[in-house]
């Protein structure tokens, strides 16, 4: 909530932002993997590292994608309209990781290979279509020039106040936005906190702890 605004600034004056999109391409895919570091001895602790830095490496990407959003789209309308894509798809996306989880723990019940596969099949599919996806994409120059005088870190923070002062004038998409926090917030932390540690921890039925999840 905090770096990713900044981050996101920053892309707008740098000139390297394929580059930088590569790399947390990288990191996603190997943090996404350590996911299935799960057992005793302190290997859950891979796992769990795993799970804080995927989301961290995935979500801080979002600027990078969306500053490309001008190569395909010409109106606010089409960005709109894209931008809606993706949350579907990123909700769907979530929907069918649960649905893979409870085949395979109705295929192995009472197995924490179930987590570990679910793990696996994610980073290697990441690992596969993602790199596909950027290489249709160019590199760009920076689009934005710093004023003088100016770090990115102070005018992230008056864009931001300049955002949500035009926004005020919508109610609609406070809602929307109010909305997205909340889901944000709690689907996903729900959903991977049982898929990893408290169905094990509370000795429920893994199948039984995704449905409620889901």
């Amino acid at each position: 909530a905090i770096i990713q605004p900044i981050f996101g600034t920053y892309t707008d004056f740098s000139n390297s932002r394929k580059k930088m999109w590569w790399v947390f391409t990288a990191l996603t895919a190997i943090s996404t993997l350590a996911m299935a570091g799960i057992g005793p001895g302190g290997v859950w602790l891979i796992g769990f590292v795993g799970s804080i830095m995927t989301a961290v490496f995935s979500e801080i990407q979002l600027p990078i994608r969306a500053s490309y959003l001008e190569d395909v789209a010409q109106d606010a309308a089409t960005m709109g309209y894209l931008g809606a894509m993706r949350q579907a798809t990123s909700y769907t996306s979530q929907l069918i990781t649960v649905l893979i989880y409870v085949v395979f723990q109705t295929i192995v019940p009472g197995s924490a290979t179930h987590s570990i596969f679910v793990a696996i099949v994610a980073g290697v599919w990441f690992s596969i279509f993602m790199p596909i996806c950027i290489s249709f994409f160019k590199e760009h120059g920076a689009k934005r020039t710093l004023p003088p005088g100016k770090n990115f870190v102070a005018v992230c923070f008056v864009d931001l106040a300049e955002a949500f002062k035009s926004l005020s004038k919508y109610p609609e998409a406070m809602k929307f936005l109010a909305a997205t926090a909340i889901l944000q917030v709690g689907g996903p932390v729900v959903i991977v906190i049982a898929s990893t540690f408290a169905t094990q921890g509370l000795e429920m039925p893994g199948i039984l702890f995704t449905a409620v999840s889901g």
